[in-house]
C-alpha cells in the first residue's frame, strides 16, 4: 500500500494498523482513531498528518522521520513510538 488517502475507512473506527507499507504520506484518518499505527512505512513527516485528538497510541518506528519539531500531539496522547 502506498496511500490510504482515496480509501473509505469507516466511521467510528478506533483502531488504524498500516505496517510495512510504502506509505509515504498521509491526508487524513478518521477523528475516531484512538490508536495510529504506521510502523515501517516510508513517512518523511509527521507535522502534516492531522492527528485525531482523541489518539491515545501513537507508533511511527522505523520510518524516514528526522524530527518531531512542529508536531502538534493531542492532549490524549499516553504512549509515542518514534524510534529509527
Amino acid at each position: 500500500i502506498q496511500t490510504v488517502d482515496t480509501c473509505k475507512l469507516p466511521d467510528g473506527l478506533l483502531e488504524l494498523h498500516l505496517d510495512g507499507n510504502l506509505i509515504q504520506h498521509i491526508d487524513r484518518v478518521p477523528d475516531s482513531l484512538k490508536v495510529l499505527s504506521l510502523n515501517c512505512n516510508k513517512i518523511i513527516q509527521i507535522n502534516d498528518i492531522p492527528l485525531p485528538h482523541g489518539l491515545q497510541n501513537l507508533y511511527i518506528n522505523s520510518n524516514k522521520i528526522h524530527s518531531l519539531d512542529n508536531v502538534h500531539f493531542p492532549n490524549t496522547l499516553k504512549y509515542l513510538s518514534p524510534t529509527y
